[in-house]
């Protein structure tokens, strides 16, 4: 129950961070439309890999 609570709050951690380097990287490359498509490809990636364990 504590590592399942503990994985719960580090998929939480993890989502926090990557929004929070999704806006820093935005502003930095604005008009870089493969970095955009290659960060979203990694979010669906990530939620999938968790949905599969």
């Amino acid at each position: 129950m504590i590592c399942v609570w503990f994985c719960y709050n580090f998929k939480l951690l993890i989502v926090f961070f990557y929004i929070l380097f999704y806006f820093y990287f935005y502003f930095y490359f604005f008009f870089n439309f493969f970095f955009f498509f290659f960060t979203f490809i990694l979010f669906i990636l990530l939620f999938f890999y968790d949905s599969l364990i």
